[in-house]
């Protein structure tokens, strides 16, 4: 789920060139862009390949995804901090004093 939220929806700017000015690094980037967006400029895909994505991107309603990883993301830690019934203990930081 986060992959497809992380390749379609943000954009990110990559890092093209630094220049040094004595003591300074001057950095220059490009401009932001997802990473669907880099794939489908790079001319690295077919053309039914690139038609797949953009369907794919289409179908996907990125405030439903956003709920969907919250919610899988409280499940996680449901289980991490409340392990179900019948699962090993954690084991006690108590010490015996003997």
């Amino acid at each position: 789920m986060y992959t497809r939220e992380f390749n379609y929806f943000p954009p990110q700017q990559h890092l093209r060139s630094k220049e040094r000015n004595g003591a300074r690094i001057g950095k220059r980037y490009d401009a932001p862009q997802t990473p669907a967006d880099r794939l489908l400029a790079s001319g690295l895909l077919d053309g039914d390949q690139a038609q797949k994505l953009e369907e794919d991107r289409a179908r996907i309603n990125p405030v439903q995804l956003t709920r969907d990883i919250d919610r899988a993301l409280h499940q996680l830690w449901d289980l991490a901090v409340y392990p179900p019934y019948g699962a090993a203990a954690r084991p006690s930081s108590t010490r015996d004093a003997g």
